[in-house]
């Protein structure tokens, strides 16, 4: 299993229940945590400069955010099909 980075100085909390329907989420930033962890972490970009996170819940309950590691397989892209059949494409 790999190991999970969380990303520091960067909070996720319950949403009030009370809160209107359009707020999704709120989060703390720790300007000064959060600049050092960026600054430590600056490998982890992608070739746009992004580094992707995703808020988790933890087994206890608790909210976390960590470092999103997922790559795309290539293997998982479709195969180019005719766009037009043909009587020599059809193979019956």
């Amino acid at each position: 299993m790999e190991e999970i980075n969380f990303v520091d100085g960067l909070y996720s909390n319950e949403v009030n229940p009370k809160a209107p329907e359009f707020i999704l989420a709120n989060q703390s930033i720790h300007a000064e945590k959060l600049s050092a962890w960026l600054q430590a972490n600056k490998g982890l970009a992608n070739e746009k400069g992004y580094i992707n996170i995703t808020t988790k819940l933890s087994k206890g309950g608790k909210r976390y955010i960590s470092v999103d590691t997922y790559k795309k397989d290539d293997k998982s892209v479709m195969p180019e099909y005719p766009t037009a059949l043909t009587d020599d494409s059809i193979p019956f």
